[in-house]
Order: structure tokens, then sequence, then C-alpha cells
């Protein structure tokens, strides 16, 4: 999944492979973080305050997970020598 989103991302943004793995990985976060504060947003006519403070730190969770996982797949695509 991570290398398709790299292939994606370096279509509109040709210098992203030459970036960090910290760096992509930041970029990602705030993707990730984007669509689940919307999401979140979305659902709140339906679970009000309540919903928000229970999804909110799933949406960390998650959040932060995706990051780490990205930036794992990206330090393992790295030629190692």
């Amino acid at each position: 999944m991570w290398n398709a989103v790299d292939k994606t991302i370096g279509k509109v943004d040709p210098g992203w492979s030459a970036k960090s793995c910290a760096s992509r990985g930041g970029w990602v976060g705030w993707g990730v973080g984007s669509l689940l504060g919307g999401a979140q947003w979305a659902a709140y006519p339906w679970t009000g305050p309540v919903g928000m403070a229970v999804t909110g730190p799933i949406a960390g969770l998650i959040g932060t997970a995706s990051v780490s996982s990205y930036i794992d797949n990206c330090d393992h695509q790295k030629p190692h020598g």
C-alpha cells in the first residue's frame, strides 16, 4: 500500500523520493490526520461531543500507527549496503 502512495505522490511531486523517510512520513501523517479529522466532523451530528471525545484518541492512534508503518516501509525499501 505504501509503495502505491509513494508512486502516486511522486507523480505530483517528482522530488518526493529524494526526501527523507521521516520527512515523507510527516506529510503522510498530515494526510491521514486530515482524513480522520474530516470523518470525525462528518460524524459529529450523530455522535456529538461524546463521540469526538472517544474518536479523538482513536484517530491519534491510527495516525501514529500509519506514520510508523509508513516510515518502517520506507526504511525497508532503501538499499542496504
